[in-house]
């Protein structure tokens, strides 16, 4: 079920509820201090998008294998053995790319997969702590939206050799980690202080 209310500019990585700007998920952690952004380059973030649209589309029986570009193939060929792994058939297209929102703690984000009670995050770059901080966000948003509990976290890493990793996020203080960080950061942006934005 998505929000009516809710809206995304994909290219000004802007979220609004209502007309209201909302941080995300990622916006707070990076923000915070949880995410240094500056070791980010280009050509990976460019990489990031392709992956993560190429296995959007395969998972919505929508991807033109021939059309890919091969360096794209061996992240596909991960993202699929990794569905087999966590036990995904199919997913409900519903539950792809979903956006959600916390009207209670006043953020937004897009979770990458959901499948019955597990919620999966794609990444194609190097491993992170931070990433369950982030996981625990989109569920914490989820089963505020929906009443529904996500009972599994993971970050699916994709390497370019075809393989995969799966890190299942079990600590149950990611959640008052990030509702920490999400609140601090309200605080600094009410009180104009440091660079929240």
């Amino acid at each position: 079920m998505q929000n009516n209310k809710l809206h995304f500019d994909p290219e000004k990585h802007i979220y609004t509820y209502d007309g209201a700007v909302l941080p995300s998920v990622t916006g707070i952690l990076e923000s915070e201090g949880y995410i240094d952004s500056r070791f980010f380059t280009e050509a990976a973030r460019i990489r990031g998008t392709y992956v993560h649209k190429a296995c959007e589309l395969d998972d919505l029986n929508d991807l033109d294998i021939e059309a890919l570009d091969p360096a794209l193939l061996p992240y596909l060929t991960a993202w699929r053995e990794a569905r087999k792994a966590l036990g995904i058939p199919k997913f409900n297209p519903e539950n792809i790319e979903r956006r959600i929102v916390s009207l209670r703690y006043r953020y937004a984000g897009t979770l990458d997969r959901l499948y019955l009670d597990l919620l999966a995050d794609i990444k194609s770059g190097a491993k992170s702590p931070t990433y369950s901080l982030q996981t625990a966000g989109y569920k914490i948003g989820h089963e505020e939206m929906t009443g529904e509990k996500i009972k599994r976290r993971v970050s699916v890493y994709l390497h370019e050799d075809g393989t995969f990793e799966i890190d299942p996020h079990k600590d149950a203080t990611d959640e008052t980690i990030f509702l920490c960080a999400t609140k601090q950061h309200h605080w600094k942006l009410a009180h104009k202080i440091g660079g929240s934005n």
